[in-house]
């Protein structure tokens, strides 16, 4: 098969992909590279946005997970008959049984339980295909209420998570009333030449609502610097590991606020910045 482009129909595009990688030594971003051929009817500036991949530790992605309160709801999108369906290739949890609402389904229907009060519709999902795209979730229950989600490119290891927003008011975060019947029907319904894995839908109390909700936990490295910097007394030397330099830097930092001016004596010092952090970021004085 012969392609052809047209100069003048093509945009070409070079995108960068970028995994952001926390490890035990460093904190580093990696960059690939590749070039995709975009036909110029399609284009839009939201190709250039990038996308988290995962947390990688050296070379490989770290399982990451999601909080879930306590008294949340989380009721899972695939059917206990089928098992749920195939995942996509690149998540972590080969274990995970997701409903893959394909292009052309549109909407499927999630039997759940609820208890009486107000939510907010949480859902977690992997979208590796698409641009980001409106999807609707409609709660029916003893009344039925409605929200719209938004869908966006996600092909994050473990997943993304969207919450439910006023179809009045953009991209204002907007709460369900589950009624005294506590038997419920999720329905969520997509445009038709859309697609995305749903793991499952998540009800949160309004009081337990929390936007870090939305994001991966942060990865617990406190005993690997306890470990690792307990060992040297937590004194700073020039060999001292990054690891520990960093994670030191990074403490000072926040304690205070932020980074302090080196203030060096500009008629003293040879410089009127500091020496590397690894050497005690002190003044460059003549020896």
């Amino acid at each position: 098969m012969l392609l052809v482009f047209h100069v003048m129909q093509v945009v070409v595009l070079a995108r960068l992909v970028t995994k952001l990688q926390e490890n035990a030594h460093a904190y580093r971003v990696s960059v690939g590279t590749s070039v995709t051929a975009v036909p110029l009817a399609e284009w839009t500036q939201k190709l250039l946005l990038p996308a988290a991949q995962c947390i990688s530790n050296g070379f490989s992605c770290i399982q990451s997970t999601y909080f879930i309160p306590k008294d949340a709801v989380k009721i899972e999108a695939e059917g206990k008959l089928n098992g749920g369906d195939r995942a996509p290739y690149y998540i972590m949890d080969r274990r995970a049984r997701l409903k893959h609402l394909k292009v052309g389904e549109k909407t499927v229907h999630i039997n759940g339980k609820a208890p009486t009060g107000r939510y907010y519709v949480i859902v977690h999902f992997y979208q590796p295909n698409f641009l980001p795209f409106l999807g609707k979730v409609v709660i029916s229950g003893q009344n039925a209420a409605s929200t719209l989600l938004t869908f966006r490119y996600c092909p994050h290891v473990s997943g993304c998570r969207a919450i439910g927003t006023s179809q009045y008011r953009e991209g204002m975060r907007e709460s369900i009333y589950v009624g005294r019947q506590n038997d419920i029907l999720v329905s969520i319904a997509i445009p038709e030449d859309k697609g995305v894995w749903i793991d499952y839908v998540l009800l949160v109390p309004i009081s337990s609502f929390s936007p870090s909700l939305l994001d991966v936990k942060p990865i617990d490295i406190t005993q690997d610097f306890i470990q690792d910097f307990g060992q040297r007394s937590f004194f700073l030397k020039e060999s001292t590991s990054q690891f520990c330099l960093r994670s030191a830097f990074i403490l000072t930092t926040r304690f205070n606020g932020g980074a302090l001016s080196c203030n060096c004596d500009s008629l003293r010092a040879i410089k009127t910045g500091c020496q590397p952090f690894a050497i005690g970021e002190l003044c460059v004085c003549p020896t």
